[in-house]
């Protein structure tokens, strides 16, 4: 993130919000070793929130960092209208910020999908989460990547649009085990 507060410089192309609330990053053009086509990768954030940005801001470098067509999302939460598009690859990676401080920088946590897509207590978006958005890929389109959430440790939430120093540290630590990650196809989000 620059420290004007733009997570995305004039040279990255985005489309503008659509009505789930979400932005695409396609096709980033500035970055050095071709991108892993077989995975999604979804930022999760409120660029206004300090920390709770890091999924963005970590999503904005590995845009950059890949070239090609490297697919990544922005999201501000679980979204059921991600079910099909994450339906159609093998492999999700999810980045967004842990309101819990970690012992380390940054964890990586499988996902499984949830058992059914409808819980005990009745379906209510306020309960939602990515288990349940990976339940209703399966049950509803046949398929369910395997998915990673990548915790980030976060630290300030406070209205601010640039991350900590503790959570800046963290993400970088984070950055350079994701791109080793991404770049090697095949062995799967899932191995730590």
């Amino acid at each position: 993130m620059d420290t004007t507060g733009s997570f995305f410089p004039a040279t990255t192309t985005v489309t503008g919000l659509n009505v789930r609330g979400m932005e695409e990053v396609v096709g980033a053009q500035f970055g050095l070793m071709p991108p892993r086509r077989d995975i999604m990768v979804i930022g999760i954030g409120n660029p206004l929130r300090g920390d709770d940005a890091v999924g963005l801001y970590l999503l904005e470098r590995l845009s950059k960092h890949f070239s090609g067509d490297f697919r990544g999302i922005i999201a501000y939460e679980a979204d059921i209208g991600l079910a099909e598009e994450i339906s159609s690859y093998p492999e999700l990676l999810i980045i967004d910020a842990m309101a819990e401080p970690l012992q380390e920088p940054f964890k990586l946590f499988p996902l499984a999908p949830a058992a059914t897509i409808f819980p005990a207590g009745g379906f209510s978006s306020h309960i939602f989460n990515w288990r349940m958005v990976l339940a209703m890929s399966r049950d509803i389109f046949g398929r369910s990547p395997k998915a990673v959430l990548c915790g980030i440790s976060a630290y300030d939430f406070e209205i601010d649009e640039c991350l900590s120093p503790s959570c800046q540290h963290d993400a970088d630590a984070a950055f350079a085990y994701l791109t080793d990650l991404l770049r090697k196809p095949g062995e799967g989000v899932d191995k730590n």
